[in-house]
């Protein structure tokens, strides 16, 4: 399989193909493009693409499996299920800075007749405890009054834009509001935006998505409103940002039938740029390697590309990607988690393929 990406710089591929990670060589910007030859579609397997998200904990000694019908959290060395915990309709899980704990978000359904059930309106946030596997609390959150929303890493505070365009930072223990600003964004969809936390849990970064408009930033331990300067005092749309430290932002955009987007790494906040790149169209995500930024969906905005739910995690000093045709990926230093053809999870090593495999029963 050979893989170019663009003309103006050299970027290598780790590509999964079928159980195994191949590394593929440095393609130089004389690259060929690849040959078409598409085979019949082969059936899909049933369990595949069923994470929603695969994510090192910050000290690189656990997995967070996240699914529809819950969590599983495995220690890395050796690759195995430490526990697992059922869920409905589970829309977002992490680590907590400290690595000691997990939480997710979960909407029990909400049943009107004996065969009749449907997501309830009411998000509730569990937090546990990894080393002895219990359930710290359970609250109940205000997610359901949003249209866009994230949690801070330790879970105690909510970012919320409504169908209004408000922004609001809620404590999520007392539900009061500590910041509040309407109007965000000037134009386009209400409600639609991107909220950022930093992987230590101090800054919150809100950058309107379709809208012509500053993003703003707020410091959670200050309790006040950051001033963002240079590369980060205006964002045109369609330009998305996503924290790779707790000092450090990714730049990216995404633009129809590219190959590769501009990219900025900048200092936070003083927008300072410390480096320019090219990166793979598609959303911006943090990896739990400050090295790595994650990019899903990949390739399926690409000209005759496959609307698949393809991931990638991009060395943005090297150009080097690793590629999964799930939706769920992550790296860590030398080790990278992914999805396998036949729904078991693969913990990989860098140029020696995969080295531990494990299954997650479903419910």
């Amino acid at each position: 399989m050979s893989i170019g990406y663009g003309r103006t710089r050299k970027i290598a591929v780790i590509v999964l193909l079928v159980s195994s990670c191949v590394v593929e060589n440095a393609l130089g910007q004389d690259a060929p493009a690849p040959a078409n030859t598409k085979s019949d579609p082969q059936p899909q397997h049933p369990k595949n693409c069923r994470f929603r998200q695969l994510r090192f904990s910050p000290d690189g000694k656990y997995i967070l499996a996240q699914h529809a019908s819950g969590i599983a959290v495995l220690t890395v060395q050796p690759l195995s299920v430490l526990f697992s915990r059922y869920a409905e309709n589970v829309s977002s899980a992490g680590f907590t800075p400290d690595s000691e704990q997990v939480w997710f978000v979960s909407r029990p359904a909400h049943v009107v007749a004996p065969q009749i059930a449907f997501a309830g309106s009411s998000a509730y946030v569990e937090r546990w405890n990894i080393a002895s596997a219990t359930r710290i609390d359970m609250k109940e959150t205000r997610l359901r009054k949003c249209e866009s929303s994230g949690l801070s890493p330790d879970t105690r505070v909510l970012g919320c834009v409504d169908t209004a365009g408000t922004l609001r930072i809620i404590d999520v223990d007392s539900g009061d509001t500590i910041f509040e600003k309407r109007n965000f964004g000037s134009i386009g969809v209400r409600g639609a935006a991107d909220l950022n936390f930093s992987p230590d849990g101090r800054y919150l970064a809100a950058v309107p998505k379709h809208a012509e408009g500053a993003p703003l930033a707020w410091d959670l331990r200050a309790k006040e409103q950051v001033k963002l300067a240079g590369r980060l005092r205006k964002l045109e749309t369609g330009y998305h940002i996503a924290f790779v430290a707790p000092d450090q932002v990714m730049i990216s955009s995404t633009w129809l039938g590219t190959t590769t987007v501009n990219a900025t790494l900048v200092e936070f906040p003083s927008g300072k740029v410390l480096s320019k790149t090219k990166l793979p169209p598609g959303q911006l995500f943090r990896a739990a390697d400050p090295a790595f930024v994650l990019i899903r969906p990949f390739g399926w905005r690409v000209r005759d590309s496959e609307p698949v739910p393809r991931s990638s995690a991009v060395e943005f000093r090297t150009g080097q990607v690793i590629m999964s045709d799930a939706e769920a990926l992550d790296v860590f230093g030398d080790h990278f988690i992914i999805e396998l053809p036949d729904g078991k999870l693969g913990l990989c090593e860098r140029g020696k393929g995969v080295q531990a495999t494990v299954a997650i029963d479903g419910r």
